[in-house]
Formats: C-alpha cells, structure tokens, sequence
C-alpha cells in the first residue's frame, strides 16, 4: 500500500494517488480509528523478521518431525537452528514431505531450501555454496567377532566387496547405483535400516554399509552396540550442501552462510553437533 500518513496541528493528510485532507474537528475520534487500522496494516517488504522456509523428508537422524514431541529433530535442524537461528536471526519454518515432493517444492520456489548432495540435476533449480554441513562417509559394519574381520579389514574398494554377503535396505537408491548397477552385487535386502541391523547382529550377513552416522545413531536406539562394529574402512565420501532455491531471494546470503560454517568448523561446534547423534 503506497500510504502515508502526516499530521500537522489538528489535521491528518492522507498521502496516496490523490491527496486529501480531513479536518479533526468533531470526527477527532473517527480519524484516531482510521489511523490504527491503517498503521496495523502489514506492509509487504518492510517486516523486520525474514522467514526460511527448509523443505525436507524423513531422514534419521538428519531431519524428521517427531511425532511424540511434535517437534522437527535432527542433526542437520539442529545445524540449521545455530547458523540461520541463532547467527543470522530467521525464522525458520519447517516442512516434511515425500522426497520427491521436498525436492519438488524447491525446484517450484514455495520452500527456499533443501538439504542433499547437489547434482548437475539440482543445480540448475538451485544455488549452493562451497562449505558442506556434513561429509556423509559411506563406512562398513559388521558383527562382532566375524571370523572374516581380517577380510573385511583389507576391503579398499567395492570390488572387494564381492566376496561377502551384503546388506542393504530397499529404496537405497546410493546403494542401488554403486552396489548393484555399477558393481554387480545382489544385496540380501531388508524393509529398513533397524531391521538391515537386526539381520547383522543375528549374523545373517556380513556386511553393511551406509553413512556412519545414521547407523551408530539407530545401533544405540535398538542397543546393539555389542553386537555390531564399524570397520576402519571408507568406501566412499559424500559432502551434503545446503541448496537454495534460485527463485528464493536466500540465495543472496549464501555467502554469509558459507562463513559461519566455516566459522562452526574452526571452533568446533559443527562436530559437536553431530557427535551429539552418533
């Protein structure tokens, strides 16, 4: 609304497309009247509070909404709480969806932002900048006293890994590419990660791999920590960025963003957080 409102001694003038003058006479209250109504009016652009907006899915333990608590958890909404909360002052909203549709609502502009691995695919919808908040590390596990942990120390690369028997849960499309089509391995295949790790504790495989700290965070859920250990191998690293949308006006302060992440690096904080889940 392109208003304005002047008083000069007992008169409002009322500054739009055309100007007019109303006297204060005996309609003193009905102007005192006006005047809060239009004053109270939101005025598009000028609010003091910028609201983000990160879209994502259900994720353990990076992002979820917790039913129970009726809260959004998670190491990446704890990361987001600090940078853009606490160091940069947003408001942060956030929305669960189907993968696909958390994606989607990026790629549209009705949510500002998304968290994953950028690809060539995701970079033409959205902007991200150099420092990742995480660096997934695809580790290998296995259960305690494997008569083949000697074997499975050696492992170096995902030919290696023909020799064993692989678990792995349906839907791991990281997985799906690098174990199956790239590698030619048939993983014996569980509904989930909490049930992939039930299976490997009972010693019906021998191996699992997956992102280190989504698997200690579910091992210490279901108490399995005596029963299953994570090898000293790597098979392959991942950076997780924070991608914006280039319709969202966020994509100015990406390199704001970049700065306390590295700023979080340095002193420690970023590893905290994380450690906090594992």
């Amino acid at each position: 609304m392109n208003l304005f409102l002047k008083i000069f001694f007992g008169e409002i003038v009322l500054l739009s497309d055309r100007k007019k003058t109303v006297g204060c006479g005996k309609n003193k209250s009905l102007i005192i009247v006006i005047m809060a109504f239009v004053l109270c009016l939101p005025v598009r652009g000028y609010s003091t509070e910028k609201i983000f907006r990160l879209s994502h899915d259900d994720y353990k333990p990076f992002h979820w909404y917790d039913k129970d608590t009726q809260e959004t958890r998670g190491v990446f909404i704890d990361m987001i709480e600090e940078i853009l909360g606490n160091r940069l002052g947003y408001e942060i909203v956030y929305t669960e969806y189907p993968w696909k549709r958390a994606q989607l609502q990026v790629h549209n502009g009705k949510e500002d932002a998304y968290i994953t691995t950028p690809t060539s695919e995701r970079l033409k919808y959205t902007e991200v900048g150099e420092k990742p908040l995480i660096v997934m590390q695809k580790a290998v596990f296995t259960y305690s006293n494997n008569p083949k942990i000697e074997l499975l120390r050696n492992i170096k690369n995902f030919e290696d890994l023909r020799q064993f028997e692989v678990l792995d849960y349906l839907g791991n499309g990281w997985g799906k590419k690098r174990l199956v089509e790239e590698t030619g391995i048939s993983p014996d295949y569980s509904p989930s990660v909490d049930s992939v790790l039930k299976k490997l504790a009972a010693k019906r495989g021998d191996i699992f791999i997956e992102d280190s700290t989504i698997v200690n965070y579910n091992i210490r859920l279901l108490g399995l920590s005596k029963k299953i250990v994570e090898l000293p191998v790597i098979l392959e690293a991942t950076e997780f960025k924070l991608c914006v949308s280039k319709k969202s006006s966020f994509k100015n302060d990406i390199d704001k963003i970049d700065k306390i992440i590295s700023e979080m690096v340095k002193d420690g904080s970023l590893t905290r957080i994380i450690n906090n889940w594992k």
